[in-house]
């Protein structure tokens, strides 16, 4: 499953982060995540702005990859993932390695996910260390992936809901357009 690493000229950043379809929210994290440019514990005494760099779960330092991969409480979210074979994120070097590998992945046919689920994934684990750093909130691991799973449920409900409006917008155009000409028509033919 581990690759090589990857070196700047193998990333494809339009590939893995700006071209999948995913909520421009969870691009920026993604390019974020990729960058090692959220605020961790590690990026910010690295900017003299935080001292404790302990991971308030389990007491590792806290770095993005031991955020999501490496922290006791990221690694029973991945023992409860919903692919069809158990991963270990662990046999891949770095973010970018996982992000890449992680296309191919296939997900388990009872949750209705046909894109990607490690963006979310990541996503809800980040959002839940905030919320257990910043509100005192814990979760569980089956929360943690939970709630990604109504996330992208909801987000296919609103695609659908908007592909909805927009056929029958343009089916309404139609109308319109039908509507007008033979006004138009009627029109000429008095004036004539």
């Amino acid at each position: 499953m581990s690759s090589p690493v990857l070196g700047p000229d193998t990333w494809n950043w339009k590939k893995n982060i700006w071209s999948p379809p995913l909520l421009p929210k969870l691009k920026f994290f993604l390019w974020k995540v990729a960058l090692n440019a959220l605020p961790t514990g590690d990026n910010l005494q690295k900017r003299g702005l935080f001292i404790n760099t302990n991971c308030a779960r389990c007491g590792g330092t806290e770095s993005i990859y031991h955020i999501l991969v490496h922290c006791t409480f990221a690694k029973e979210v991945w023992e409860v993932g919903p692919w069809l074979h158990q991963l270990n994120p662990l046999h891949f070097v770095n973010f970018k390695e996982l992000l890449q590998a992680s296309h191919t992945w296939v997900n388990l046919p009872p949750y209705g996910i046909s894109g990607n689920f490690l963006p979310w994934l990541c996503w809800t684990l980040w959002t839940s260390r905030n919320q257990l750093l910043f509100e005192n909130r814990t979760c569980t691991p089956q929360d943690v992936v939970t709630k990604p799973l109504f996330c992208v449920e909801s987000g296919r409900m609103h695609r659908l809901q908007r592909d909805q409006l927009h056929i029958r917008t343009a089916h309404l155009s139609n109308h319109r357009r039908r509507f007008l000409n033979s006004h138009r028509t009627q029109t000429l033919r008095r004036g004539s």
